[in-house]
C-alpha cells in the first residue's frame, strides 16, 4: 500500500469520526436541574450537603436534591 493510500484512508477516518462526534452532541434543556441524591440516615448530613451545594451550578444548571434516609 502506498503512502498516499494510507493518508487518504486516515483522512477519511478522521472525517467520519468528526461527523460522529458532532452528531452525538446533545443539547441540555436549560429548564431542568441536575438531580443529586443524598443518601444517609442522619439528617445533619442532608442539611450540610444542601448548605454547601445550594448555590452550585453545573453546566449552567442548578442542582435539585433528593433525600433518602
Amino acid at each position: 500500500m502506498s503512502n498516499n493510500n494510507i493518508n487518504s484512508e486516515t483522512k477519511n477516518d478522521d472525517e467520519i469520526l468528526f461527523v460522529d462526534e458532532k452528531s452525538s452532541v446533545k443539547n441540555i434543556d436549560q429548564n431542568t436541574a441536575w438531580k443529586i441524591m443524598i443518601v444517609d440516615d442522619k439528617e445533619e448530613i442532608h442539611n450540610v450537603t444542601r448548605l454547601v451545594l445550594n448555590d452550585v451550578t453545573f453546566k449552567g444548571q442548578n442542582l435539585e436534591f433528593i433525600n433518602a434516609y
